[in-house]
């Protein structure tokens, strides 16, 4: 069992691009997997790749990715050098324009230095930025899932603690419905001799109308449904790889059974254990929603 959050950083010279580059992974909790990628323009690119490999590793919850770079001052890939052909179209077109309008001096190094485009810094090539960014995004996903697993080992637990006490009180559940018939009997005899003062009943029609009332409030199949609900939902959590979505749909099998029972029941100590139900269904819910 993963959590949906996690989050590593990392920091690495690459001399082969002349960069330094920052790397921030954070996940969250959300339904499905949503990717973000905060980046310079020279790495956007690569966001479909990114992808892929973030998606080898997490299969549900918000993914933020943030790039940074820094360029190395003693870097060869960071020095600036002249554009002999930008100078030469430079020279061309002042020439160009010296001759139509007529102006009159001399065009010197100077004028050509101010120029921003006849200066150009040497650009790593993407297959050696690609290299450099991937091991750094390889790092941070192996960080990122580490942390995620830790959690949901605390989840796991949880969970599991909160399966054993509602286990608990559907067993008392179950054992309170054996003793419905008895007690609604009891209650039906009172009841009857308070409204006729009658100490004779008619037995034969106090066990029909006792029967009808067991027969309305039964919850046996309720009881067999939520108790398998309880055990897939053990299963699940043993699983390895995306169970979140599993065990929110058994939560809410679970919870509809529970809300059954309590709407039959009309023994005074089921409807209590109902509460006490989907309060621990509530918390295992709470739980549920930062599994991925």
């Amino acid at each position: 069992m993963n959590s949906m959050t996690g989050y590593a950083s990392l920091e690495k010279i690459f001399p082969a691009t002349g960069q330094r580059l920052s790397l921030e992974l954070k996940t969250l909790n959300s339904r499905y997997l949503e990717f973000k990628l905060k980046a310079p323009s020279e790495y956007s690119i690569f966001e479909p790749q990114i992808l892929k490999e973030v998606k080898k590793y997490i299969s549900r919850g918000f993914v933020e990715l943030i790039l940074s770079k820094e360029r190395l001052a003693h870097s060869k890939l960071s020095r600036l050098n002249l554009d002999d052909e930008a100078i030469r179209h430079a020279l061309h077109q002042m020439s160009r324009v010296k001759k139509k309008f007529h102006i009159q001096g001399e065009v010197t190094l100077d004028h050509l230095l101010s120029l921003p485009n006849v200066w150009k810094t040497s650009v790593p090539n993407s297959a050696l930025q690609w290299n450099a960014f991937s091991s750094l995004l390889l790092e941070c996903l192996k960080k990122t899932t580490l942390m995620r697993k830790k959690e949901g080992q605390v989840l796991e637990k949880a969970l599991f603690k909160y399966v054993q006490d509602l286990e608990k009180c559907v067993v008392q559940i179950a054992q309170a419905k054996e003793d419905i018939a008895h007690r609604y009997e009891h209650k039906l005899r009172e009841k009857i001799s308070q409204l006729t003062h009658e100490k004779s009943l008619d037995v034969a029609r106090l066990h029909q109308e006792v029967a009808y009332l067991v027969e309305r409030a039964d919850i046996s199949e309720e009881i067999i449904r939520l108790q398998s609900h309880i055990q897939q939902f053990q299963q699940v959590c043993k699983k390895e790889g995306a169970i979140g979505k599993n065990l929110d749909f058994l939560l809410q099998e679970m919870n509809r059974e529970v809300n059954t029972i309590g709407s039959k029941s009309l023994d005074s100590k089921i409807p209590d254990l109902v509460i006490q139900c989907k309060s621990l269904l509530e918390k295992m819910r709470e739980q549920v929603q930062n599994v991925e």
